[in-house]
């Protein structure tokens, strides 16, 4: 796990070591560890290392086949890197590390070398007798990789803040700003609030020639798998295979994960994946042994998850550490994540993270698993049951599609409904967009035309799809990669192995939602290892107290920001609008959301920490 930067001039200009060690320099927090740079006439590569896989410095970067003289600089893990070494005849290997696997696998096979990869990652690969240039991100994205391209030189780094530390001047993207207020997207596509500043996509590579032709290539997709039949109809025999089926898949994503040289942690929630995560640990650990658990909470009875935490981890024998939020923290807290994060983030949600994360310094604990992406692929989220009826209708179950409709509230179906069909054009068809609060004449510049793509006949895997790769995975893994790698932790997400994801995402609709009960067939597998009780626990729809913190005890931060000179002054807002619309929602005796009141302080701290100068 590490941080990586670096650049390749088109023309014959020689790699500037000074600039390389500022890029390198700026994310030496995701790697404390160590540090080194190559230059090679025009190519620069740089790399801070968070040592998790063979501590010695066999895994110093950037690492050079002796051979073809190709030098590697690589952030993530491969974690079938064991095996690849048998099974692909690399030969004999001179340290321990998923690195030198990555590197000798891409020698002898070239990008299809990619397809054989478990993990998360990001690397670039320099061959300095093609003079060629080759780059890959990870299926799910969980990993980042930004790039850009100024004058004669492309440069790449993990973090934002490495490319603005080569001199690349910081100006807002007004699109991708405009597309965050008025469609509530972000992390959705290349563009990032910066100007000039993209992403590659997950599941991309690209080649980059030292004459300057430049390719980028799609290597993986759910859409390239098979579409199976929402209205399959299985029997109990086919019910039980299926979680069985599941439990072992999620099992040995678990067992890769818990491979390390360093203490491993887990992150627990009161939610129904980290339960099953924990559970699993519990199975494959024989017990909490020497890990560490922790969790945080709000001191808030509406949103406070600890008492199930509490009953959860009673009932396995583990001992959990708690580390609570409170709102007086908000705003120091706030303005520090921002500048971790980069762009506009989830919310306070991400601010607890960023302190349990930081608080779990004592525990030495590098690495953190926590329960992200079963929502996503298990059919979780409440706006996932209107497709899911439509699919059973359309196919012709009419009857099934009754028996479910029977087990959810009309106003419940009504919502999702609505949800789908504003799907493309909001980000989970809420209201929550207040577009009359946005200056007219930037309002009237921007293109308000946007959808997703739809590949599957299945309405329900539409919407899956759609999350998984373009909506709320990536925002959500963004804001993990930053408030982890912020206090040098590597975050490692079980629930996204790529094979686990095509599984659960093909599997037929009526084993996702199924009586009522949404991810049904994760809940069958959970009580294989828990109690009926914890297993059938409802998802709550809202984890955190931000609705009644921004018009409570946080009155006065709001009101310091949308009130300034500054907000008013940007042409993005109209700050009147604002305030009138910041009053009603104060007075409100009952509020649904708050995150047009978050996207208006989210844009004014991203001016702040990095274009105003």
């Amino acid at each position: 796990m590490c941080g990586i930067a670096g650049f390749l001039h088109r023309d014959s200009t020689a790699a500037d070591k000074k600039i390389l060690g500022a890029m390198v320099h700026s994310i030496a927090h995701r790697g404390p560890d160590d540090e080194g740079l190559y230059t090679d006439d025009a190519v620069g590569l740089g790399a801070r290392r968070l040592s998790i896989i063979d501590l010695s410095s066999a895994g110093h970067q950037p690492m050079i086949d002796e051979d073809s003289g190709a030098c590697i600089v690589f952030n993530g893990e491969v974690y079938n890197h064991k095996e690849l070494g048998q099974r692909l005849s690399l030969g004999d290997l001179k340290s321990k590390t998923d690195t030198e696997v990555v590197l000798k696998s891409y020698l002898r096979y070239g990008p299809g070398c990619l397809d054989h990869f478990i993990g998360m990652f990001a690397f670039v690969i320099w061959e300095p007798k093609k003079k060629r240039l080759f780059g890959a991100r990870d299926r799910l994205g969980v990993k980042p990789f930004y790039y850009s391209f100024q004058k004669n030189t492309f440069f790449f780094a993990s973090e934002i803040k490495s490319l603005l530390a080569a001199g690349i001047d910081p100006r807002p993207d007004l699109k991708s700003i405009g597309q965050y207020l008025t469609f509530g997207f972000y992390d959705h596509k290349e563009e990032t609030f910066f100007e000039g500043i993209k992403q590659l996509p997950a599941a991309h590579t690209l080649t980059l020639e030292s004459d300057g032709r430049f390719q980028m290539t799609k290597y993986w997709d759910l859409r390239s798998q098979d579409e199976s039949p929402s209205n399959i109809a299985l029997d109990s025999i086919s019910l039980v295979k299926k979680s069985k089926d599941f439990l072992e898949l999620f099992e040995d994503s678990l067992r890769l994960r818990l491979r390390s040289d360093v203490p491993v942690a887990v992150h627990i929630s009161g939610g129904l994946d980290s339960t099953l995560m924990l559970a699993g640990l519990n199975k494959l650990n024989g017990g909490q042994g020497s890990m560490k658990a922790f969790s945080y909470h709000y001191q808030e009875p509406l949103y406070d998850e600890k008492p199930y935490v509490e009953e959860l981890t009673k009932l396995l024998g583990w001992e959990v550490e708690f580390h609570p939020l409170s709102s007086a923290e908000v705003p120091h807290l706030a303005l520090k994540a921002m500048r971790s994060q980069e762009q506009p983030y989830p919310g306070i949600i991400t601010l607890a993270k960023h302190k349990l994360i930081s608080s779990e310094l004592p525990f030495q604990a590098k690495v953190i698993l926590e329960g992200q992406g079963g929502d996503e692929i298990g059919g979780g989220y409440p706006y996932y049951v209107g497709p899911h009826l439509l699919d059973l209708i359309r196919s012709g179950a009419a009857g099934a599609a009754l028996k479910e409709i029977q087990k959810f509230s009309v106003k419940s179906i009504f919502r999702s409904l609505a949800a789908y069909y504003k799907g493309s054009r909001t980000a989970d068809g809420t209201p929550f967009l207040q577009k009359h609060c946005l200056n007219r004449d930037f309002l009237h510049s921007l293109d308000r035309s946007f959808d997703f793509p739809a590949p599957f006949k299945s309405h329900l895997l539409n919407m899956q799809y759609r999350d998984i790769l373009f909506t709320k995975l990536p925002r959500i893994l963004r804001s993990c990669d930053r408030a982890s790698m912020a206090y040098s932790r590597e975050l490692r997400v079980p629930f996204l192995d790529h094979r686990l994801v095509e599984f659960c995402f093909f599997l037929p609709g009526t084993l996702k939602i199924r009586h009522g009960v949404q991810r049904f067939f994760i809940r069958e597998a959970l009580k294989t290892l828990l109690p009926t009780r914890l297993a059938d626990l409802p998802k709550r729809a809202v984890v955190d107290p931000q609705r009644e913190w921004l018009r409570g005890p946080l009155q006065r931060w709001v009101r310091e920001l949308i009130e300034s000179s500054s907000f008013s002054q940007r042409g993005i807002f109209d700050a009147p609008a604002v305030l009138r619309e910041y009053d009603k929602y104060v007075k409100a005796p009952r509020v649904t959301t708050s995150f047009h009141v978050w996207q208006w302080l989210s844009i004014e701290m991203w001016f702040r920490t990095f274009i105003d100068k």
